[in-house]
């Protein structure tokens, strides 16, 4: 997560208030070229309330954390950034 670099924590805080705005960014990120269904590979889906995308051919869900470094994570997603600044912080 290049972009961070240079940030403090605070700049962090004040750009990730929410784990929404988190969700949002990783959406933005994942499907910045478009959406396309992993399993089928349809480009049509509809949105979920929680960022997720819902192919709408085999009506795979599919989550901007999936298959990433936050994929399966147990805590806020928020927290997960945190722990990326800080070790970036740290190195």
């Amino acid at each position: 997560m290049d972009i961070f670099k240079g940030e403090n924590f605070i700049e962090f805080t004040a750009k990730f208030p929410t784990d929404e705005l988190c969700k949002q960014y990783l959406s933005d990120i994942m499907w910045n070229d478009g959406y396309k269904c992993c399993k089928c590979g349809h480009d049509k889906h509809s949105n979920k309330p929680n960022m997720s995308k819902v192919c709408t051919k085999c009506f795979h869900i599919e989550s901007p954390t999936a298959n990433i470094m936050f994929h399966k994570v147990k805590f806020e997603l928020r927290k997960a950034f945190f722990i990326l600044i800080l070790d970036d912080c740290n190195n």
